[in-house]
């Protein structure tokens, strides 16, 4: 997925690493003022597109452990892993939180991104954002 430019390559579309860890370390700032710390279970519903890897980045510059959840697992699976695994919070695409909301615990924090790209994690509260 990168190159010889020093970019990310997702299909058409590319964004340069620098930007990519910038993204990374807000969202990093952003998830340890929210309680997310050092050993906690960082879960993620998400393609592999580039707020994987931005998330990915965010748990490993606050030494949280990431949780990757198969976007294509039903509602039950999902909730298993996320109780399983003591996610302290979760990040999803939205159009792939639609399906399972019902499932995740009321007490999860839930941050909802777009498809392009993870601009900033919203709090979810009910309605996708």
């Amino acid at each position: 997925m990168s190159n010889e430019s020093g970019k990310i390559i997702c299909g058409q579309r590319e964004l340069p690493i620098a930007q990519m860890l910038e993204r990374a370390s807000r969202a990093a700032h952003g998830l340890r003022e929210l309680g997310i710390d050092r050993d906690d279970a960082l879960a993620v519903l998400l393609r592999n597109d580039f707020p994987f890897f931005e998330a990915a980045y965010a748990a490993n510059r606050l030494g949280a452990h990431l949780v990757p959840i198969n976007w294509h697992f039903s509602g039950p699976e999902v909730a298993y892993i996320l109780e399983d695994s003591g996610a302290k919070a979760l990040v999803a695409h939205a159009d792939l939180l639609e399906p399972i909301r019902a499932h995740v615990p009321a007490s999860m924090r839930v941050f909802v991104v777009g498809l392009i790209c993870m601009k900033t994690f919203s709090r979810y509260s009910g309605t996708i954002v």
